[in-house]
């Protein structure tokens, strides 16, 4: 009642505007909340004004959301975009050129899936705060459009793909849940987010479930030179789901449905591919890590596609181990500017002192009665390595391979220059003092940060170490605190899909 008489319910959002959305209150409305509730709100806006209005709410007897009429556009279809627009809207021939049109998805009520006993499939290792895992990702958004990005959200899209009709709402259904699921179904009584959030009749008894990982969009598809946006086809069946998705959005969206997309890839039941093992090092050069989720029909399938249908004349085949840590080859290499890289100390050049570290936390374990073990010599019989396809004539391609990744790398004249998790190699009183350390803040996605342009970069600002030795080289760091991200086991990359980046010159 004391909030209710502070007119703490006589507010009002708008929308709109070079700013984004607003939450209109009176100053003494919002004084009267308590600080979770308060967060729920800064979770839903992108700012909010809280004005001090005394005088007319103690003579007058209204507050804020009286004092305003609003004025509501014409809803009309999303405007049609030419062909030649369609084609420019996708442009990607770096991961360091400036971003300037950016994807992402504001995580939301699909988290709400998340308990103990679903982490495992869920692929999260803690449960989360919904409000602060909004509010932390909203924050991340801001950051790209302070910086001039175009940021445009997955729940937007599909509200535009529904006001389009019936029957681009039907097909939209039907592509992502099949036909004879929403055979089933009234559609009149469907909403499209729930093909985010899920569809259950109760807590937990979903018969569509959620797609908890959507919010990490590079790994659904990906853009790569020529102007082509790629559909992945995800390791995890779940996530699979999230590609059909974005299929559709891309098929059906007026402003997306001219850009040409690959979904040959999805549609191969022995390929598995994420965006997160695909880095675009020129307009010329392709990086792919056979991984954890990704294999080597899938670098493979996508090495053909590149070479027959864009300019990439290159792509570098990068075999790293197959463990969840390590589980993308963004998770431990990232681009922060032309011919520079992040990447995690020792791992190409030394792979025997990641092996004497997993030795020795192996003997710890077992000191403390755990059974958990490391495949330590794993290290020594397979250590990351790398195989250059090059484009030849009539579909064919020849093959080289390096025994040592960073120094193929550099011969090929991809790296120049790299920076290391924790700081520079050397730096520390010994290899595996570093390299512990810089599995810490690895786990944490040290590694996994955005480049918005060649220079600056997106990162964690747990990752203390990383953070400090980036700026010590003269990198621009923009420290992104997202404790709640963070347990998602994914970085600033991980939740970025670039649709455009300005062409790539020399910073």
């Amino acid at each position: 009642m004391t909030q209710m008489e502070s007119f703490a319910c006589n507010c009002i959002q708008l929308g709109g505007g070079p700013t984004g959305t607003v939450l209109a209150i009176s100053a003494a409305g919002w004084g009267s909340l308590d600080s979770t509730q308060q967060s729920v709100l800064q979770s839903c806006v992108d700012t909010v004004v809280a004005a001090p209005v005394p005088t007319i709410e103690k003579f007058g007897g209204g507050s804020v959301r009286c004092m305003i009429a609003e004025l509501f556009a014409v809803r009309t279809q999303p405007e049609q975009v030419s062909e030649k627009q369609g084609r420019d809207l996708c442009s990607v021939d770096s991961e360091h050129g400036r971003l300037e049109l950016v994807i992402v998805h504001e995580p939301g009520l699909e988290v709400d899936a998340v308990m103990p006993w679903t982490l495992d499939t869920m692929k999260v290792d803690e449960c989360f705060n919904r409000v602060d895992l909004k509010a932390q990702h909203r924050h991340f958004s801001s950051l790209l459009k302070s910086r001039g990005a175009q940021v445009v959200h997955v729940k937007d899209l599909l509200l535009e793909v529904s006001h389009l009709g019936e029957e681009a709402r039907r097909d939209l259904f039907e592509s992502v849940w099949g036909k004879e699921f929403l055979a089933t179904q009234s559609l009149n009584t469907l909403n499209v987010e729930q093909l985010i959030t899920g569809y259950s009749r109760e807590p937990l008894a979903f018969d569509k479930p959620p797609l908890m990982n959507l919010f990490f969009m590079r790994d659904p598809l990906f853009a790569v030179p020529g102007g082509w946006v790629v559909i992945a086809r995800p390791h995890f069946p779940i996530r699979q789901v999230e590609s059909k998705l974005m299929r559709a959005i891309f098929r059906l969206h007026p402003s997306l449905k001219n850009i040409k997309v690959f979904d040959g890839l999805a549609d191969d039941p022995d390929v598995n591919i994420e965006g997160g093992d695909v880095l675009v090092a020129d307009a010329e050069t392709v990086l792919v890590g056979v991984s954890q989720r990704t294999n080597e029909r899938g670098a493979d399938r996508l090495a053909e596609f590149l070479f027959a249908n864009t300019p990439v004349t290159r792509v570098v085949k990068v075999f790293i181990p197959k463990q969840r840590a390590f589980m993308h080859l963004d998770t431990l290499f990232t681009f922060i500017d032309r011919g520079v890289v992040l990447t995690m100390p020792y791992f190409w050049s030394k792979p025997e002192v990641y092996a004497e570290v997993a030795r020795r936390a192996n003997a710890l374990n077992e000191k403390m009665g755990s059974d958990e073990r490391q495949d330590a010599e794993d290290w020594i019989v397979e250590p990351p390595r790398i195989e250059l396809l090059t484009k030849g004539k009539n579909g064919e391609f020849t093959s080289k391979k390096y025994k040592h990744a960073m120094s193929g790398l550099q011969a090929e004249g991809i790296i120049d220059k790299a920076l290391f998790v924790c700081g520079a190699e050397g730096s520390w009183p010994t290899p595996e003092a570093h390299v512990a350390k810089a599995l810490t803040e690895q786990w944490n996605d040290a590694a996994n940060v955005f480049c918005l342009s060649p220079g600056t970069v997106v990162a964690y600002k747990w990752c203390t170490r990383t953070v400090s030795h980036l700026q010590d080289n003269g990198i621009d760091v923009i420290e992104l605190d997202g404790v709640e991200l963070m347990k998602g086991r994914g970085g600033a990359r991980c939740m970025t899909f670039p649709l455009r980046r300005s062409l790539s010159l020399q910073s």
